[in-house]
């Protein structure tokens, strides 16, 4: 909490481990603030007040299946508002009401509608409900009974990710973008705030890089010794230094003869619900400068971007989809969008560009009608779409609507094969997820694995759920053949000239930012496929991806200057992408163990 008067920081309340603390909300009166905590996603939510001056929390209720519900009070405190989905299988999710001053009191419905309403909010004087549906505001005047639908009008088409009645309640506030709106509640237009964001980039002191041998990706081999210039986040050349004017200012750095690749990618992680400072800490730390989110808050992402693109910190490149498309009952709650016609997946994948979605993802619970309207949309004005890739009709329709990417791992026989190849789909098969011998339960019973570095960058929590994961079977004979069969047909698809991409799924229990991305390289080596192959799919594939090849994947001049320089060679093994010395994130140099 931050007071203004003594412009002092207080924090009311910490958890433990990966509680997640959601929406917190003021009583109307400033003395108390109800928030939402989740401790895994399975869990009940709970919804909880502490005084704002200290004390115990106070559990107010809690709800079955996976809901934001956003907790806020009556004006006069005696009621708790919030939103909740009852039944996960046959029930839509509604907005509720408890009253505080009955002992075991039970939930009341305040809404009953034919579709999920999100993040539900009644107004100060308690006159107007309000509510999210995708980016929409929709809104309805409080009455007696329960409202339906016909009782809500669509007061905005977007801004849902971020509203709020004014204290007076005559109006509501919200933003999309870098906008900021403010739209009476009852009649007359919304106008516009004025509130401008100019983000001025931070541009890295010049860098000079000698001694280090420089690895030609498409070739497969790496260089003599010598040195590298980056000068305003671009490296500016590569060769020897004789000829070539260096700044006065530059940092020189001797790389000692150690071995530079590019800047690795992970193109399958969702960073939306972790701790963004220690994830990209993480990522940073473990080479990884550039990300392919498959499935975070399109708000966020851009948040994250802006971090990335303007500032000198510790953060990779993301490129993002943003929330994903689903159908009218979302596998994964109220995290992402909900489609239900052809217009609104044709009006959204336009949205999405528009708000800097880079890609558009197609989850399984969207009905193939809907996915065939919505990747038809992202055609016409150029967005790529992927999708999951879990049985031969899923890959076999995905292809023919013209998917760019198939991600995790399904069927997999050479008709498949030859038809992705044909088709120049990629395949991102996260091995990582497996979690079979030979995967990441092996690396969990590992004792190498936890050296300081590991420590140093992964939550205590996030190896305690993975090593309770991995347990302490004994690992047979018969697990090591079963894990070698199972990576067959990697190797095939890389013969066959499927595209493969090395994505880790990271945030997943057992999957992890940084760390993760070399496993799945190792993977992939298990699968005897060759090093040079494993370091283009890491860095050249991931950047055609995400179409910032005449940036990224490559080290010659004119590309961004994303660098990591080795202690081994990873050409001759692929562990050796794990010897971090240094990395480097547009010219910015960081040390590895510290990440200073």
């Amino acid at each position: 909490m931050y007071n203004f008067s003594t412009k002092q920081t207080r924090t009311l309340i910490s958890f433990p481990g990966a509680t997640w603390p959601l929406f917190p909300n003021w009583s109307r009166d400033g003395k108390s603030i109800v928030f939402q905590r989740t401790d895994q996603i399975s869990d009940p939510y709970r919804f909880i007040r502490i005084d704002a001056k200290g004390g115990e929390p106070v559990e107010l209720t809690r709800t079955t299946g996976s809901w934001t519900g956003r907790p806020n009070f009556s004006a006069d405190g005696n009621t708790l508002y919030f939103t909740a989905r009852i039944d996960k299988i046959s029930k839509f999710a509604n907005i509720f009401r408890l009253s505080l001053q009955q002992q075991g009191a039970q939930p009341e419905t305040v809404t009953d509608l034919g579709r999920h309403a999100h993040d539900g909010l009644v107004s100060p004087d308690g006159k107007w409900v309000a509510f999210r549906r995708n980016t929409e505001i929709w809104l309805a005047r409080m009455a007696p009974g329960v409202l339906k639908d016909q009782d809500f009008k669509q007061f905005s088409a977007e801004g849902g990710r971020s509203f709020s009645f004014t204290s007076d309640s005559s109006a509501i506030v919200y933003s999309e973008g870098r906008r900021v709106w403010r739209k009476p509640v009852e009649h007359g237009p919304a106008t516009e705030i004025p509130v401008r964001l100019m983000l001025t980039p931070a541009v890295a002191t010049p860098l000079l890089i000698s001694h280090v041998r420089v690895l030609d990706v498409q070739a497969g081999k790496f260089s003599a010794g010598e040195s590298m210039l980056i000068d305003k986040g671009r490296i500016r050349w590569t060769g020897a230094e004789s000829g070539h004017q260096i700044p006065a200012n530059a940092i020189r750095l001797d790389g000692g003869d150690r071995f530079a690749v590019p800047g690795l990618a992970d193109s399958h992680v969702h960073t939306a619900w972790s701790n963004q400072q220690i994830t990209e800490d993480s990522l940073i730390a473990y080479g990884v400068t550039t990300v392919r989110d498959t499935g975070s808050r399109l708000d966020l992402i851009n948040a994250l971007k802006d971090r990335g693109d303007t500032t000198l910190l510790p953060v990779p490149r993301y490129f993002a989809s943003g929330d994903i498309f689903e159908g009218l009952m979302p596998l994964w709650g109220d995290a992402f969008m909900e489609i239900t016609t052809k217009e609104e997946a044709r009006e959204y994948v336009r949205r999405w560009k528009s708000l800097g979605a880079d890609f558009v993802k197609l989850y399984a619970s969207l009905p193939w009608y809907l996915k065939s309207a919505a990747a038809e949309e992202a055609h016409r004005i150029g967005m790529p779409t992927v999708g999951h890739g879990l049985s031969i009709e899923e890959v076999t329709r995905s292809i023919i609507l013209g998917f760019a990417t198939l991600e995790h791992e399904g069927p997999t026989n050479d008709d498949r094969l030859k038809l992705q190849a044909a088709s120049g789909v990629k395949w991102d098969p996260t091995r990582t997820v497996s979690f079979g011998y030979g995967g990441e339960r092996e690396k969990m019973q590992d004792p190498e694995t936890f050296d300081t570095k590991f420590r140093t960058f992964i939550p205590e929590d996030a190896i305690k759920a993975a090593t309770t994961r991995a347990g302490n079977r004994p690992t047979s004979d018969a697990d090591r053949a079963a894990w070698k069969s199972s990576l067959a047909p990697l190797l095939r698809a890389n013969q066959m000239g499927v595209k493969l991409l090395d994505g880790t799924d990271a945030l997943m229990t057992s999957i992890f930012f940084g760390p993760s991305v070399h496993w799945e390289l190792q993977f992939f080596g298990d699968a005897d496929i060759q090093p040079s192959d494993l370091l283009r799919i890491a860095t050249v594939g991931n950047a055609e991806t995400v179409g910032a090849s005449a940036d990224l994947g490559t080290l010659e001049a004119g590309k961004l200057g994303d660098v990591v320089l080795l202690d081994g060679n990873p050409l001759e093994n692929i562990h050796n992408t794990m010897k971090i010395w240094r990395v480097v994130k547009g010219g910015q140099l960081f040390d590895s163990a510290t990440m200073r």
